[in-house]
């Protein structure tokens, strides 16, 4: 889905605990962070948001799946995942296309959100790649326009560090160094700068490619919520 705005509103008390990594998210203190909270998940087609979307909703991935054409509205339900209900209200599936009635619409998305998630292929910008670094360069130009002055939680959200011969590359502190990494990129200075300051963007780092990686990713997105 691309992209997904999810109305999040706390329907039970939860007083266990989850965390993946060394670090451990309580789920009340996460939940508390969240309560009530709008949260967009944009990027261009085919960099994972409807992997994030699904397996968040049903704990289970695409294998094959088609990217978002034309708008469609996705009616309210409900949803668990362990000990947590959630209810997604009305949430509106936008394309990841660059036109200007897409942007538009992403526009009005952002302005309406409390977090955002913008996913990246991590793997192809360590690489340079220059159409993948253009267009997420101007979608940041966007959305840094619409987002100032406002306190948004903006999250740049890595994915594919799984297939990147750099990363496999490091035989220790793999995740430092691979985010290291990525700071020293121009395209990070950039971001940075279109976001108005590094205190604007926060960054995280993984994998979607199986559910020990993906509970990885999320712990650490929860966990840098609870820290602003």
């Amino acid at each position: 889905m691309e992209p997904v705005t999810l109305t999040i509103i706390i329907a039970s008390a939860i007083f266990g605990s989850a965390g993946v990594t060394a670090t451990v998210c309580k789920w009340e203190d996460i939940l508390f962070a969240l309560k009530g909270k709008r949260v967009t998940i944009l990027g261009v087609q085919q960099v994972g948001k409807t992997t994030l979307f699904t397996y968040i909703e049903k704990g289970v991935w695409l294998d094959n799946y088609q990217a978002t054409v034309l708008p469609k509205e996705i009616g309210e339900k409900k949803l668990r995942k362990e000990d947590l209900e959630i209810r997604l209200k009305k949430t509106r599936d936008v394309p990841g296309s660059a036109t200007a009635d897409i942007r538009s619409q992403w526009q009005k998305i952002v302005e309406n959100s409390d977090i955002i998630l913008y996913i990246v292929r991590t793997d192809l910008l360590l690489r340079e790649d220059e159409k993948m670094g253009q267009r997420v360069e101007n979608d940041i130009q966007h959305i840094g326009e619409w987002v100032k002055n406002s306190n948004k939680l903006f999250f740049i959200v890595g994915n594919h560090w799984n297939t990147d011969a750099e990363f496999k590359s490091f035989i220790d502190d793999k995740e430092a160094k691979y985010l290291g990494r990525f700071k020293e990129l121009s395209i990070y200075h950039k971001l940075t700068q279109l976001l108005g300051g590094g205190s604007m963007m926060k960054v995280v780092l993984g994998s979607l490619s199986d559910s020990r990686s993906a509970d990885q990713l999320i712990v650490e997105i929860f966990r840098q919520v609870l820290q602003k």
